[in-house]
């Protein structure tokens, strides 16, 4: 018996992300993470900052949602996740990042 979630089971993901690329034919491309254990979930990492702004644009999102916060010394990470409702698909969760090279704090410094 084969127990693994059959590739229909994401078929409103792929759904959700068709309309998204065809409304917006011009946003970002993106390393997409579609799993089978959560179906519904998609993962979005994008290169920058300002590919993250114009996700964050086209899925409507208030600017409030947006989080930025240190990855690592050298890095900043500026995300958001949002749940999409289009109609005639269930629900899609989306969690979107992107990352950024900056300035490591100097030693000492708070």
């Amino acid at each position: 018996m084969n127990t693994e979630t059959p590739l229909v089971a994401q078929a409103s993901t792929l759904a959700c992300l068709a309309r998204i690329a065809s409304k917006h034919p011009a946003l970002p491309g993106a390393y997409l993470v579609v799993s089978p254990i959560v179906p519904n979930r998609v993962g979005v990492q994008l290169h920058g900052f300002q590919a993250v702004e114009a996700w964050r644009e086209a899925l409507g999102i208030p600017f409030k949602q947006v989080v930025l916060s240190r990855f690592s010394p050298d890095r900043m990470v500026l995300e958001f996740s949002t749940t999409v409702h289009q109609m005639g698909l269930d629900a899609v969760d989306f969690e979107v990042y992107g990352i950024e090279d900056v300035a490591a704090p100097e030693a000492g410094a708070s």
